[in-house]
């Protein structure tokens, strides 16, 4: 299968990754939606991220963030965060956000979004990464060099409820340049495919 692996630079495709997000989680029903209580959601670090989507067979298959920071303070969901602050060595790198179509799920593309943020991490000269992934993802994540601590705690002060079994995952980003030509890094076949078009969330 043929896919394309591309970085967003236009802005008013935030708005069809943000629909995207909030289709899988409805799909899901997450308690992000349960919150939200609408069609799409917009952040203000969405403005000054850096966002990556996954084209499969003419449709959007999966989407992801990556945001830089240097302050506790602004990573997502810091409060999850708060009590490893000693762990974390600034200037951090947040993955998050990350979405696969359930039709696209089992192909790997949740592996490539994560090789390609954990690559710009390192070539940004971040010192570590700040994850909360769901427990699926777990695994993937310790394989890939980061640290398990732990389920994150509900807080009244987080922008958005945290679904249950969130793990709190952090990479410090030793070692990393010996992994990087490892097959966790290699994109596969990928191909430009045009028009973007959702896949349909039955």
């Amino acid at each position: 299968m043929s896919y394309a692996v591309l970085k967003v630079n236009d802005s008013n495709f935030l708005k069809t990754i943000s629909k995207f997000r909030v289709d899988i989680w409805n799909y899901e029903n997450s308690e992000f939606c349960n919150v939200l209580g609408c069609d799409y959601m917009f952040e203000g670090l969405d403005f000054n991220s850096e966002h990556y989507v996954i084209i499969a067979e003419g449709k959007l298959a999966a989407a992801a963030r990556l945001s830089f920071h240097s302050k506790l303070e602004t990573i997502p969901d810091w409060n999850a965060f708060s009590n490893l602050h000693q762990l974390l060595q600034f200037p951090v790198g947040s993955i998050n956000r990350m979405v696969v179509h359930p039709e696209f799920r089992g192909r790997g593309f949740s592996k490539i979004l994560t090789a390609i943020r954990l690559k710009r991490c390192l070539d940004s000269g971040m010192r570590s990464i700040a994850c909360l992934a769901i427990g699926s993802r777990k695994e993937t994540l310790i394989n890939a060099g980061f640290n398990y601590y732990g389920i994150a705690e509900k807080h009244a002060a987080i922008d958005h409820a945290i679904p249950n079994e969130m793990n709190i995952m952090i990479h410090h980003l030793d070692g990393l340049n010996d992994i990087v030509s490892e097959p966790f890094f290699d994109l596969g076949n990928s191909a430009p495919l045009n028009p973007f078009r959702g896949a349909n969330i039955a």
